[in-house]
């Protein structure tokens, strides 16, 4: 005749057994989570810097096209005066 525990021993078993499959399976099921929550991170980090970059080339560019305007507007003042100087100078020799 069979003692209890023997008789229990396999049903324990099956249930240690049941218990790592679904523990497994939790676990692929995380794992799998995390990877896609990584992946969509990712994306959205991507996404992101490729608009941070263009606001940059943006922001460059117009700052670029401001200074450019700005060092045409001190040359024309430049040579408006340098004119001037000189034909007075043209004048006071006369």
């Amino acid at each position: 005749m069979k003692t209890s525990s023997e008789v229990l021993n396999p049903l324990l078993l099956l249930q240690t057994y049941q218990n790592r499959s679904s523990l497994k399976s939790a676990s692929c099921n995380k794992k799998e989570s995390i990877r896609k929550l990584n992946n969509a991170l990712e994306d959205r980090i991507a996404l992101e810097v490729q608009k941070n970059r263009k606001k940059d080339e943006e922001s460059y560019e117009k700052a670029y096209n401001t200074l450019r305007f700005m060092s045409q507007t001190i040359d024309d003042f430049r040579y408006f005066f340098r004119q001037k100087s000189q034909e007075d100078e043209f004048r006071g020799a006369l």
